[in-house]
């Protein structure tokens, strides 16, 4: 259903809007509960994995951002989970822009990655 949604040929305002949006939600929430909920739902599932046209700068900036924020605002207990949950896809998106030639999208990923490993270990 989701994967439908995030298909459709959209605006790139929309895309930036549905990537912050998603962001501003798992970032804010603080009971565990509440975010494992939101973690579990299929969308924050299909996000990570989806195709975005990584061509365009915004669409990376906002990406990282959420990619970043659910893996720094994650418990490691809760990290684990959502890391098994999803086939590493959260690892797998950071490792994309590692060596990515803007300073803030290559820190955002670094951060990301150093987290992942962090909780595994």
């Amino acid at each position: 259903m989701y994967s439908k949604l995030l298909a459709q040929d959209f605006e790139k305002t929309i895309i930036i809007q549905l990537l912050q949006s998603a962001n501003i939600l798992a970032h804010n929430l603080k009971n565990a509960e509440n975010k494992n909920y939101l973690l579990r739902n299929p969308f924050y599932r299909e996000i990570l994995s989806h195709p975005f046209d990584f061509t365009d700068d915004e669409i990376i900036e906002n990406y990282m951002s959420l990619i970043k924020s659910l893996a720094v605002s994650l418990p490691i207990r809760q990290l684990k989970d959502y890391l098994v949950d999803n086939h590493y896809a959260l690892f797998t998106a950071g490792m994309m822009f590692f060596n990515y030639h803007e300073a803030l999208v290559k820190t955002a990923s670094r951060t990301v990655v150093l987290r992942v490993l962090t909780g595994i270990f």
